[in-house]
């Protein structure tokens, strides 16, 4: 490039480089007159500059002295880029009748009609012009480029046979083994399954990824999960940059149950993209984590997926909810707190964050938190957070306001209704607890925990100990070890005067929870009863 400046006299730079172009056309084509050249140059600066209808008329004019197939392809283009289709319809028929030799010519005239074919749903007229241009464009010249236009125009024509020669051609005498795969794949969409994999195996075989994947693909759907990972692990490893294979990989794995597989499959592919596909990928893999309550590779999953891409609330709040699972309750802090101050009217962050400063016994900022959720966005999970933020703040009348306005929401709700008889419980209120439990028990019978809870109660209060026992065997038929269930049926019989039997049943819970101080006082008081101090 310095020696053609230097040739053209040393000019100042700096030069655009439309202008470079201009002048280099002015060097190599001594063969337009010197007024054409000028119009030339002047045409070429009107259309960069982007004033079409004034370069065509340049252009134009220079057709009058100068039928060159350059000018008819300059004047076609700039009719499409003004959008007068027809016109550019009419100079490319000029210019192949001026030039019927000319391969470019023959050529964009088929991509032309091929452009016309899609833009009025496929219409075989212009797909048939199209076919005849190509094949001109093929039969003067056999490149590639002109039999593969050829082929796609012949099979949208659904004229195999010949789409079949082209490939034969392409494969045999142009040595390209990549058309295996082209015409392997349309034996298979015709039909001709058997000899279409065939095709896509020889291409495989000479390392052509693609057929690799067409294989898998193949294989997935017939199930067969182990030659079908055999393909897309050597597509992988072929080429490591490539999405597709380690997405197929990723699913397979977890289709089979390989959580592990799949996820570094997921994030083999996240490595190879950008943007929010590659968050996509990342929640994916966390995802799938999070099914198999692996905290410690989700948080980091999410962590990662936030460095590259921060505009996704949901994935604060997983990397948040991985943190809290996990009891790093300041981590998970940490990224509510920055996620909210991006998406303040994101409420499962909101309620999220609340739960996770309930962990830190940090109630009045739960409330704080939980409070500014819309209006129109506080389901359940809002009101029991909110009462258990009010309740663990000892702020109990706050705390059945809550409950009983979330019944009003929710007149069915199980949850809220435990939460009353908790809550009145705690103050002591046991009308009021007795029946909060009894509308859990209405709206769902066999909950053990509301089963339990009631039938520990009358124990507890020495009343209804026939239904008490009633309740509580129920519970323990569902869940015949928990501690608490066993504790309770431990301090009936003790109500019942069965000392011994309290103190068999007592001690079993005490086996399995042998720090709970509730326990441990129930032996206390059975033993002093027994006789025994201890």
């Amino acid at each position: 490039m310095k020696k053609i400046l230097a040739a053209m006299g040393g000019l100042t730079p700096p030069l655009h480089l439309g202008c470079l172009i201009v002048l280099l056309f002015a060097l190599i084509a001594p063969s337009y007159a010197s007024d054409s050249t000028t119009l030339y140059l002047k045409a070429v600066r009107l259309e960069q500059e982007g004033n079409f209808d004034e370069a065509y008329k340049a252009y134009r004019q220079i057709l009058v002295t100068d039928k060159t197939p350059t000018i008819y392809l300059k004047l076609a283009d700039i009719d499409i880029m003004r959008q007068n289709i027809d016109s550019a319809y009419t100079t490319l028929q000029e210019a192949r009748k001026a030039y019927p030799d000319n391969v470019e010519i023959a050529f964009r005239m088929g991509v032309y009609c091929t452009d016309r074919a899609d833009s009025v749903d496929n219409d075989t007229v212009w797909l048939k012009e199209a076919k005849v241009a190509f094949q001109d464009a093929a039969n003067k010249d056999e490149t590639e480029q002109h039999l593969v236009a050829l082929a796609m125009i012949v099979i949208r024509l659904k004229e195999y046979d010949q789409a079949f020669a082209i490939y034969d051609k392409l494969i045999n005498e142009l040595k390209l083994i990549e058309y295996y795969r082209h015409r392997g794949v349309l034996k298979i969409e015709i039909g001709k399954k058997k000899e279409g994999i065939a095709d896509l195996k020889t291409a495989a075989s000479n390392k052509d990824v693609q057929a690799m994947i067409r294989l898998a693909d193949i294989e997935m759907k017939d199930n067969n999960t182990k030659a079908a990972t055999k393909y897309l692990e050597e597509a992988s490893k072929l080429q490591p940059d490539l999405i597709l294979p380690d997405i197929y990989l990723g699913e397979i794995h977890k289709n089979t149950d390989d959580y592990e597989g799949a996820i570094r499959y997921y994030l083999q592919a996240a490595e190879n993209m950008d943007g929010k596909m590659r968050g996509v990928l990342m929640k994916q893999a966390g995802g799938l984590a999070l099914s198999k309550e692996d905290y410690a590779t989700a948080l980091d999953v999410y962590q990662r997926a936030l460095k590259d891409d921060s505009s996704d609330p949901q994935i604060y709040y997983l990397a948040g909810h991985s943190a809290t699972m996990l009891k790093k309750y300041d981590v998970a802090q940490n990224l509510f707190e920055v996620g909210l101050s991006k998406f303040p009217d994101y409420a499962m962050l909101r309620k999220r964050a609340a739960y996770n400063l309930l962990m830190l016994n940090r109630p009045k900022e739960a409330i704080e938190v939980i409070s500014k959720v819309d209006a129109i966005e506080r389901d359940l999970e809002y009101y029991l957070l909110l009462a258990d933020a009010y309740s663990t703040a000892d702020e109990h009348n706050k705390t059945l306001a809550t409950l009983r306005a979330g019944l009003v929401e929710y007149p069915d709700s199980f949850e809220l209704y435990m939460g009353l008889a908790s809550e009145f419980e705690s103050v002591k209120k046991y009308d009021d607890c007795i029946k909060a439990l009894k509308e859990a028990l209405r709206v769902d019978p066999n909950a053990a925990s509301a089963q339990n809870f009631l039938g520990y109660l009358y124990a507890d209060l020495n009343m209804n100990l026939k239904e008490a026992e009633t309740l509580i065997d129920s519970a323990l038929k569902q869940e015949p070890d928990n501690y608490a269930f066993i504790d309770s049926k431990g301090w009936l019989e003790f109500r019942k005067g069965n000392f011994k039997r309290a103190y068999e049943l007592i001690s079993k819970a005490l086996e399995m929870v042998p720090e709970d101080k509730e326990i441990l006082e129930h032996m206390k008081i059975v033993k002093e009863k027994m006789g025994n101090k201890q």
